[in-house]
Order: C-alpha cells, then structure tokens, then sequence
C-alpha cells in the first residue's frame, strides 16, 4: 500500500509537474508592498555572502484549499516549503539536492503570495488549491506518515532540515522571483522554456530557463528506458486516437489518418534530443501528443522496428525545463553546494533572501 501510494503521487506530481508553470496571469513586478533591497545588475557576486534582499513585507502566510478537507488551510511559507519538497521528490536525495528543491518550492510559494488569491472553485479563493494538474501540492501529516514514517523519518527529518538552513531563500533574476520549474530527468541536456510552453514562460519572459548541460541525468534510472509494443498495438492506439472525431487533435489530423503502418517516423527533434514532431498511420502529432498516447515518461525517445515489434527508448522524465532532479542529486554528490545547482539550472539567476 505504501509503495502504491507513492508511486501514485510521485507520477501526479512529477509529470503533471509543474504546476509552477501555470503563473501566466503572475506579474513580474513586484506590487505596491512588495520591494528589492539591492541591485541585482550591479551585485557581482551571485554567490557572495551579503545576497540580494527580496522583502516580502509580513505577508508570508499562503491559503491553501483542500489540504484536509474542503476548507482553506492557513500555512506558513516554511511550513508549506518542508511539505511540497516531500510531495515533488522522486526517492531519497542528497542533502543539497533537496536543499536546492526547497529554494524552488519556496519561490513557487512567493509567486503565489504575489500574485494573489484566486477563485481555486466556485466561489472559494486561496493562493494554491490541492489540485497537482494546477499547482505545486503539499502533502498531510497522514501521507507523511504512509510515506516516510511521519516526521521522524530520515527522509522527513532531511527535508526539514533542509528547508530550515535554506529559510527565506529564493531565485530571482532581475530582481523578481523566477518560474521555479523542474522536472525528474532529462537526456543529458535541459530543455528550454520557449520549447515546452512558447512564448508565454520562453524566450525573453524567462531566459533563465535555457538549455544546460545535465551529466548526472545519463546516470539515471530514466536513460534509455525501453517500452516494447508490437506493431498491432501501436496501430490500435493510433486508431482509436485519431481515427474519430473525439478530439481537436483528432479533428486536425484525421485527414492525414491512413490507418496504414510504417513504422514511428521522427520529423524534427530540439537541440536537447526532444522530439517536436511524429508520424504514425499517416498521422502528424506532437512528441508530447504520442508520450501520451503510449504512456512515455518523457518525449525524448527514439524507434526501432522489426519483427513486428516496435521498441521505444526513452531519456528522462518530465517536460525536461529548468532543474533536474536527478541531475541535481548527481551534482551534491559530486560535491555542489545548492547554490551551486540553483545557478548551473537557472542561467543568470541569482539567489534572493526574503528576510
């Protein structure tokens, strides 16, 4: 039971990931109660011992809706820190890994407090509703306890730790907090934000979310993962996909349905080994379109086919952006501290305090 109920979490949390990728209406600007101490052009030191100040005033308690029931929870920005790392991680991690992972939870948190509350269901208004498809969840003392054997657990006891030595800490990049966004691995390279979301979270928005070279992910669990399907069952799912009308996918590409099978085509791929665009059955589909379909971690995957049967390799897990888990995990055992990870992940960023 416990191990279903982990897995079961770590796969909603993780894929759906990224909850902090839906801070489109979040202004950048920093609000009327809301200011920098410091320049961020002008600090030279990124890692230095006097860090960029961020001030967030008193306000530093987030509402949260569903945490145990259907009523709004009042939750420290610490509080809520030590319980989303427990949510996001996919195993036990090095200390500084789960350090940096608690910086990333705390600047999602400040995004939500400046942006405000919003209508999280008819009628009810909270900063984060406990809904993992729009927001970076918390886990109860319950699933604490199911998972990690409750506050006393090594696990849990690492991540509080963790977020207490890193209290107040934040990423910033000119000044604002950053799109905290991670995933559980990649192919060896992260990939940009402007590749996984366009323009809103991409290109000038957040160029911290550039592509970086991630060495610990080729040592994953995640690379070169292999799912065998026989042609039959490849062309069944394609079928039922985009042989009706039940879609708008479907419905833009039934026309090019052939039903006719010859083999996983890969039209175009991203600099990090992402695919973009894919064709089966004489129908076109995004690299994520067909993860979907057939259940992939990720959409950096490769074909092999013969004897009927279709093998497809996969590289990481996740929409690949910003931080990798296993990477950073990787790098603290390498001997990184998590300022050091924060940095390599988020290109140009700097690490903020809030108090």
């Amino acid at each position: 039971m416990k191990e279903l109920l982990k897995t079961s979490l770590l796969w909603i949390v993780i894929i759906c990931a990224l909850p902090v990728l839906l801070c489109a209406r979040e202004v950048m600007a920093l609000g009327e109660n809301t200011s920098v101490l410091g320049d961020s052009e002008n600090d030279s030191a990124a890692m230095s011992d006097e860090l960029p100040l961020f001030s967030l005033g008193a306000e530093r308690i987030l509402s949260v809706y569903g945490f145990e029931g259907d009523g709004i929870t009042y939750m420290d920005i610490e509080e809520y820190v030590y319980r989303a790392v427990l949510a996001e991680i996919p195993k036990d991690m090095e200390y500084e890994a789960l350090a940096a992972q608690a910086a990333a939870a705390r600047t999602y948190a400040v995004r939500r407090l400046l942006a405000g509350e919003e209508e999280v269901c008819e009628g009810v208004y909270a900063h984060i509703a406990c809904d993992p498809e729009k927001y970076q969840t918390v886990l109860t003392d319950r699933e604490i306890s199911l998972l990690y054997g409750g506050e006393d657990g090594n696990i849990s006891r690492k991540v509080r730790q963790a977020a207490a030595d890193t209290a107040g800490e934040i990423i910033v990049y000119n000044g604002s907090p950053i799109i905290a966004a991670f995933h559980t691995a990649n192919g060896g390279m992260t990939e940009s934000g402007k590749n996984v979301w366009g323009d809103i979270f991409g290109g000038d928005a957040a160029p911290y979310l550039s592509p970086v070279e991630s060495a610990g992910d080729l040592h994953s669990e995640y690379f070169d993962a292999e799912y065998i399907f026989t042609d039959r069952e490849i062309i069944a799912r394609i079928s039922a996909e985009f042989g009706s009308m039940n879609s708008a996918d479907s419905m833009e590409n039934a026309g090019n349905f052939t039903g006719e099978y010859a083999g996983v085509n890969i039209l175009s791929a991203t600099p990090s080994g992402n695919v973009q665009t894919v064709e089966v059955c004489g129908a076109e589909m995004t690299g994520e379109k067909f993860a979907e379909i057939f259940s992939l971690p990720s959409r950096n995957f490769s074909a092999v086919q013969g004897d009927g049967l279709a093998t497809i390799v996969t590289r990481g897990s996740g929409h690949m952006a910003g931080m990798s888990m296993c990477g950073a995990d990787y790098m603290a055992k390498e001997g990184a501290d998590h300022r050091e990870i924060l940095l390599h992940y988020y290109k140009g960023a700097k690490i903020g305090k809030l108090y």
